[in-house]
């Protein structure tokens, strides 16, 4: 990807529009890599230029949004993701019919966006349309229109109400295995979100059970240090947590922080949040002073780096070093 990149500078100078789309395509590959601030500083040049050379309100310039949209979702910048996939949908609707499958395709990203927004209501009537509307383009049993469940499901367990969200998923885990196959990732992604569900309803070993399912099928499909297994992981951790299993608990997050090591760049934020909201919490609450202060320490020191100083993620992670340095009885550097 990065030689494609370099290629398109050098020999497409004179071809904006083209440079445009094939920039597009190489965010959509990043975003399938896992690697989601690659796709977005890649969808925003496309964008950019796309813009620029066609104007606003061209459908090629929906799509570069679209595609930022989505790399904004996976890092749950929220507020960004719905800004993008509203500018999206407003401009499809001046070219298609509303139910045109392009248009279902910016009011699912929308709903989405919104439903982790806490604007519920109107999450799940964009998701309803967009259901209906990719259903009657490409039949019941398109991924498109399997994906757009999963959506709806995730709306029902943020609306409170998990009896339909438990449903839903697991009707469409058996649609999905059926139609997709046992090892597509959007059948991991299924698991991992059905198992989430029964966390929150205290149904530790069952949760636990999905998730391992979940580890098994992208062992199928993804190195071990993409983002999608690496976040399986962290999820499996807490339920092992609340089953008190605490020696397998520091054994993932510990394989959790040299995975991110091997996915990201040395220094990268993502490492200084293993480190931090990961292990180091976890060595804090079972009071491993000692084992938590280096921990801690290189996470601040990478926080401070790519964070800087007006972001309160570095100042939470010194108090939790203070409160370390507490346990370990040097309390006036506390």
């Amino acid at each position: 990807l990065e030689t494609s990149v370099a290629k398109l500078d050098r020999e497409l100078g004179n071809e904006p529009v083209e440079r445009a789309r094939l920039l597009n395509v190489i965010a959509e590959t990043y975003a399938s890599l896992g690697l989601y601030d690659q796709a977005a500083e890649y969808a925003t040049k496309g964008l950019d230029i796309r813009r620029q050379e066609l104007g606003e309100d061209h459908l090629s310039v929906a799509e570069s949004l679209v595609t930022l949209a989505w790399a904004r979702a996976r890092r749950h910048d929220w507020e960004a993701a719905a800004e993008h996939f509203r500018q999206a949908f407003a401009i499809r609707l001046q070219h298609l019919e509303d139910s045109d499958p392009l248009v279902a395709e910016a009011k699912l990203g929308l709903s989405h966006a919104l439903g982790y927004r806490g604007e519920v209501e109107e999450a799940e009537s964009l998701c309803s349309e967009a259901i209906d509307s990719l259903a009657s383009a490409y039949g019941e049993s398109h991924p498109e229109v399997l994906y757009a469940i999963g959506v709806r499901a995730v709306i029902f367990r943020q609306m409170g109400d998990t009896e339909s969200a438990e449903a839903l998923y697991r009707d469409l885990l058996e649609k999905q295995r059926q139609y997709l196959g046992p090892n597509h990732p959007e059948v991991a992604r299924t698991l991992n979100n059905l198992a989430y569900l029964l966390k929150t309803q205290e149904k530790y070993a069952e949760s636990e059970r999905y998730y391992r399912e979940a580890l098994d099928v992208l062992g199928h499909v993804h190195e071990q240090s993409h983002t999608h297994t690496i976040r399986v992981r962290q999820n499996l951790a807490s339920v092992l947590y609340f089953q008190d299993k605490y020696d397998e608990v520091e054994d993932v997050l510990r394989e959790v922080v040299e995975l991110q090591r091997e996915l990201h760049p040395e220094g990268s934020s993502m490492i200084g949040s293993a480190l931090i909201t990961g292990l180091g919490r976890f060595l804090m609450d079972r009071q491993k002073y000692a084992e938590a202060e280096p921990v801690l320490r290189e996470g601040i020191a990478i926080y401070e780096k790519t964070l800087g100083y007006t972001n309160p993620e570095p100042w939470i992670a010194r108090a939790s070093l203070a409160s370390c340095l507490f346990g370990l009885g040097r309390t006036a550097e506390a």
